[in-house]
């Protein structure tokens, strides 16, 4: 058995036992995999999957091999030949941006999603994993939405201060 701090298996879970402090997995393809219960700790309730649903679990990580974000849906196409679309108001500051910002995507490493103009970074693993829209608040995007609008809005950072997302406390720019 190996230990990763990321868990891709080829095949479906057929049998789940609990021993001890691990949760011990049975894949149909005769691997058995050991995860320690504190970890199961460390999963927000938010992202829980809903009764019934299944689980997807990968033997190999993902790799992204283009992204195209339309009107409708973000889509990406990963090297395996699998394509993976998820709606664009899912992600507000992708659905504000312009057709070119949209395009504007750069791949980072095997998954990671960068869209500079609109201070937007997504992980393409975690399109896998996604139930409903992005997590960032209203509040936050009503910010991004007002300092792309006013550049005055964004004075403080000009002089050296930011505001942190959700409280709104000053701390001093890098």
């Amino acid at each position: 058995m190996s230990t990763s701090s990321s868990l891709y298996l080829s095949s479906e879970i057929t049998s789940v036992e609990a021993v001890e402090d691990k949760l011990y997995l049975w894949s149909a393809d005769g691997a058995q995999y050991e995860i320690p219960l504190a970890m199961l700790g460390q999963f927000r309730a938010p992202f829980a999957p809903p009764t019934g649903a299944e689980l997807l679990i990968l033997n190999t990580a993902p790799v992204v091999k283009s992204v195209n974000v339309d009107d409708e849906a973000l889509h990406v196409t990963f090297a395996d030949g699998r394509n993976l679309s998820a709606p664009l108001y899912w992600f507000p500051r992708l659905l504000h941006g312009t057709p070119k910002e949209r395009q504007a995507v750069e791949i980072w490493g095997e998954t990671g999603l960068h869209w500079e103009e609109l201070d937007e970074d997504i992980d393409a693993v975690q399109l896998f994993k996604m139930m409903g829209p992005s997590a960032e608040s209203e509040a936050s995007i009503q910010r991004w939405l007002a300092r792309r609008s006013d550049p005055q809005a964004t004075s403080h950072a000009n002089k050296g201060e930011k505001q942190l997302a959700e409280k709104g406390e000053p701390y001093p720019a890098e």
